[in-house]
């Protein structure tokens, strides 16, 4: 039973189910054509190699970086279990994220307003495949059901944010190396803590379950654009109905009078009606490009410790362990680690 469990996790290894934090690609690649043998070739006569020498230095081999002391972002609720994220993980580890301070909070806004804009395209683009999403298929999928595991995975692709926002604002130089890996590290924890509970709760099938967690998660940035624009919707629904809409698209506007109504009546749209309508609230910005986001304060409240200090032990091998950074603001003490 467990090898063939393996067996279908290894067919998803593209979903990312089992890789923690940034779930950036969901698909199941087609299976490869048989090659046909080669004719054997013997390999060539080699020149001989000098062995290695050892690297006291251990440039070239910074081991990750340690995930810092932080508040958990796994936190039980009043059952007991732990409460699953309503917001961004990576969103919520910056803001827990010891390692980065206020500095960084207009760089990483901007980001955050790049990717809502992005992703509200994303959405829009692929209202169909959103829409199939929110009527549960998630909720349903079993490992031991391969088909209906590559449909919601070829549904769910379109919908991904890659990268994740960890990895984009690594990449465009706002984290440092260190930053990124702590703030990965926080997210992974969540998601194993939330495995681990799984596991207890549902011994027989826990797989299941994780896996629907690891799907959800990967649609969240989705899913909040979404709600974002329903919000925004709601607030000027007196403008919005004077937007030049289609019959059915007016309709649905007329009647609503909060985010959940619209988003009811929208449900209801053929296609091309909802898309009109979310465009449409996007129109009625001052900047259409720019999303109305909430600037997050990213070192508010929190103990910052340094990265440019962290403590380096060479190791025998020549590779390098990397310790925890020293604590630059002492008004507070750092929560206890979760992991």
């Amino acid at each position: 039973m467990m090898r063939e469990t393996i067996k279908r996790l290894s067919a998803l290894s593209a979903l990312g189910v089992l890789a923690a934090p940034t779930l950036a690609q969901v698909t199941t690649p087609p299976p490869k054509a048989p090659e046909a043998p080669e004719a054997y070739t013997p390999p060539p006569v080699r020149a001989p190699v000098r062995a290695n020498t050892p690297n006291p230095s251990g440039r070239g081999q910074v081991a990750s970086a340690p995930v810092p002391r932080h508040r958990p972002l796994a936190e039980p609720g009043e059952d007991g279990y732990i409460v699953i994220l309503e917001r961004l993980p990576d969103e919520v580890a910056l803001e827990r994220n010891p390692y980065i301070g206020e500095s960084k909070n207009q760089a990483i806004n901007e980001v955050r307003v790049e990717r809502q804009a992005r992703m509200e395209r994303q959405v829009i683009e692929n209202i169909d495949l959103f829409l199939d999403l929110e009527s549960g298929i998630i909720d349903e999928v079993q490992l031991a059901n391969i088909e209906g595991m590559q449909q919601v995975a070829q549904t769910i692709q379109p919908l991904i944010a890659d990268p994740s926002l960890t990895q984009e604002l690594r990449e465009k130089g706002v984290l440092t190396r260190i930053q990124a890996e702590g703030n990965s590290g926080i997210v992974r924890q969540y998601q194993v803590a939330v495995n681990n509970e799984l596991k207890e709760r549902y011994p027989d099938d826990h797989l299941d379950h994780f896996m629907r967690f690891i799907m959800n998660e990967s649609i969240r940035e989705a899913r909040l654009a979404y709600a974002f624009l329903l919000e925004e919707g709601a607030g000027k629904l007196d403008e919005l109905r004077k937007s030049d809409l289609s019959p059915n698209a007016a309709k649905a506007v007329a009647n609503a009078t909060d985010a959940q109504s619209l988003r009811k009546a929208l449900f209801r749209l053929p296609y091309e009606d909802h898309q009109q309508v979310l465009r449409a609230i996007i129109a009625l910005r001052d900047d259409p490009t720019r999303p109305p986001l909430p600037i997050i304060d990213f070192g508010k409240g929190k103990t910052t410790q340094t990265t440019t200090g962290i403590e380096k032990k060479v190791r025998p091998d020549g590779g390098i362990e990397v310790k925890t950074g020293k604590v630059i603001k002492d008004n507070e003490k750092p929560e206890p680690n979760d992991g």
